[in-house]
């Protein structure tokens, strides 16, 4: 299959992770500035600052990953489900793994409270950002609730972009920003951006 970069992407990238990094950085320093005094709507734009860096992220992610896929079954005549599986196992589990067990090591070690075990399997399963929607934040493994989401997408879409026709992946995109939608505007009137 030909190579495909695009550069210019790189930059994107980079920015939606900068914008996420400012966001985390002030949203701490705000933390501290708001114990001593009261700065609580410069926490909520952080807050907000921060989704939109995420969104940034996974909207370039979900474009090349879609058009890696799309010029392999143009040129290929079908998608290696099986082989795009392995190398994001090989790229992304490790760390992963070694990340979540070193916290649930030290929280039984260092901190009072221990990660609660289904704080653990939603890690261990890939299904934390949904356990984070109806539960208590458990840090500094509840950052890894992006990894669970972009692993559910790694999950379906090349499943969709084998077996859809291009009209029903539309269709199916299309339901999927709706739910993303409500889905958000749920949580954010829950006060849970």
């Amino acid at each position: 299959m030909a190579r495909f970069y695009r550069p210019e992407l790189d930059a994107l990238r980079f920015g939606a992770f900068f914008i996420v990094f400012a966001a985390h950085t002030c949203q701490s320093l705000a933390v501290e500035m708001y114990n001593a005094g009261g700065l609580s709507a410069f926490i909520e734009e952080a807050s907000i600052g921060g989704l939109y860096g995420v969104d940034l992220f996974f909207i370039l992610s979900a474009y090349l990953i879609c058009e890696l896929f799309r010029r392999e079954r143009e040129e290929t005549g079908g998608i290696n489900v099986k082989a795009f599986y392995g190398r994001r196992v090989l790229r992304i589990w490790p760390l992963y793994y070694v990340f979540v067990l070193t916290v649930a090591v030290a929280s039984l070690v260092v901190t009072v409270t221990p990660m609660p075990r289904p704080a653990l399997v939603s890690l261990l399963f890939f299904y934390s950002n949904w356990y984070l929607a109806w539960n208590a934040s458990f840090p500094p493994a509840d950052l890894l609730w992006s990894v669970s989401a972009e692993e559910q997408f790694y999950l379906f879409c090349p499943l969709a972009m084998r077996f859809l026709s291009p009209r029903r992946l539309l269709i199916c995109a299309i339901g999927v920003v709706i739910f993303a939608f409500i889905s958000r505007s749920t949580f954010m009137s829950h006060g849970d951006g």
